[in-house]
Formats: structure tokens, C-alpha cells, sequence
């Protein structure tokens, strides 16, 4: 049997992550011999188990010991998945958070990108070990006992709910990356309205300034005394006209 373990690293540092390592199992009628690179937690787990037994039953079962060894690999994946779903959760709030700035934007995507990775990565060693342990638990292998298949079964069910905790953790970020795409289009178009609104708010004095601007000599304006009060006046009741109209439409 080849199984993959994972390790996590502590949180806070700069790999909050988790790190994988490769457990190869030869398994016999009389014996269980294992090899790893790595040092795994897992595996000193059941030793110090062992050790602890009482007449060394657990020593004398080579079907059993290897239970032990796939339990404790499957127990360890239980801290790397609580702490993907408080780093999801922490980007739920940030997706929905009212404040949001460019910087605080970037540092959320890179957030995102990172996570997906880590459940992807996640997931890929799942389901090989679930469809390794699903054809020892179908009773498939001689060397190990009717009585120990429910175990192994067990194992596969605790697999397989990883699994589906996984996919579930993959189908909020997704819904997470789609809230914030529409907060981001939902903040621009804010910005385009306030934009919209502050052209048409100059657009009166642009266009009387403009008209009466252009220093023809047979302009009769020019030359009334109150050419310029009716001008004032004009562009004063334009602009609020505009900006009355732009607060109907809730652009300012």
C-alpha cells in the first residue's frame, strides 16, 4: 500500500499550510513492514500506542497494526481541514466587510488563490488513500481478517467525508470569488455614477461659459447690464436642477 500523510505546519508562520509525506505499507499474513522518509506523527503516535499495550495484542496482529497506522493517517487530516475552514471563514467576512481598499482587494485575491490551492492539494491525496483503503475494506486483500473489514470501513467513511468537507470548502470559495467580483463591479459602477453625476453638475456653467465665450462683436448680451445676473442665475438654477435629478437617482 502506498498512502500519503500530511503535516501541519504552525500557525502564523510563513508556511501556514501543510506538508505531505509518503507512507509505504508491505503487509503479510505475520508481518507489517512500513517505510518513510520523513518523520510522520502518525506513525510515532501508534508506536507510543503500542508500546502502552498490555500483552502486546496489537504486536501479534499485522491487519490490526495497519488499521491503527491508516486511523491515525486519517485522524491527522482533522487540524488541516479546521484550519482551512477558519482561514474560509475569515475570507467570507473580508468578501463582506464594507471596507475595502485597493491594497486590502489584491491581498484578499492572493487569499483566495492560495486557499483553492491548499483544498485542491488537499483533496488530491483523499482520494487516492479513500479508494486504496475502500478495496481493503471490500475484503479484496487475503492477509487481513473478516473481522477487521467494519474498521477499515470505518476508515473509508471518515475519507469520504473529508472528501465531500473538501468539495463543500471548494463550492464557498467559488461562491466567495463570485461575491467578490460583484462587490468589485457593484463598487465601480458607484464610482462611474459619482463621476456621471459631478460632469453633469458643471455641465450648465461649461456651457453658458462657452457660449458666451466665444467674443463675437454683434452679441447683445455682452453689452446689457444684466447679461451677466441672467447668466449667474441660468447656470445657478441648471446645476441645481441637475443635482436635484441626481439625487433622485441616488447617483450622489
Amino acid at each position: 500500500m502506498v498512502a500519503h500523510g500530511i503535516e501541519q505546519t504552525p500557525a502564523g508562520t510563513q508556511a501556514d499550510a501543510f506538508n505531505t509525506a509518503e507512507l509505504d505499507m508491505f503487509l503479510g499474513g505475520n508481518f507489517l513492514v512500513t517505510f518513510h522518509r520523513a518523520e510522520m506523527r502518525p506513525i510515532q503516535t501508534v508506536m507510543e500506542r503500542c508500546a502502552r499495550a498490555s500483552g502486546g495484542i496489537v504486536a501479534r496482529s499485522p491487519d490490526r497494526l495497519a488499521h491503527l497506522l491508516l486511523d491515525a493517517l486519517v485522524e491527522n487530516f482533522k487540524p488541516v481541514t479546521e484550519r482551512l475552514l477558519d482561514q474560509l471563514e475569515k475570507i467570507e467576512e473580508s468578501v463582506l466587510s464594507s471596507e475595502s481598499s485597493t491594497k486590502q482587494a489584491n491581498l484578499l485575491v492572493a487569499k483566495l488563490l492560495e486557499v483553492r490551492v491548499r483544498i485542491n492539494r488537499l483533496r488530491e491525496i483523499v482520494r487516492p488513500l479513500r479508494d486504496v483503503v475502500g478495496r481493503l475494506a471490500s475484503g479484496e486483500s487475503q492477509n487481513l481478517r473478516p473481522a477487521m473489514l467494519p474498521y477499515f470501513r470505518d476508515v473509508r467513511d471518515d475519507l469520504v467525508r473529508i472528501d465531500a468537507t473538501a468539495a463543500d470548502y471548494a463550492d464557498r470559495l467559488i461562491t466567495s470569488f463570485d461575491l467578490f467580483l460583484s462587490k468589485s463591479d457593484f463598487q465601480a459602477n458607484e464610482g462611474i455614477k459619482t463621476l456621471t453625476a459631478l460632469t453633469a453638475l458643471t455641465l450648465p456653467a461649461t456651457l453658458i461659459a462657452t457660449w458666451y465665450g466665444m467674443n463675437f462683436e454683434n452679441m447683445p448680451e455682452l453689452k446689457s447690464p444684466l447679461g451677466y445676473p441672467i447668466a449667474a442665475i441660468v447656470t445657478v438654477l441648471l446645476t441645481a436642477a441637475i443635482w436635484l435629478w441626481c439625487r433622485r437617482r441616488r447617483w450622489i
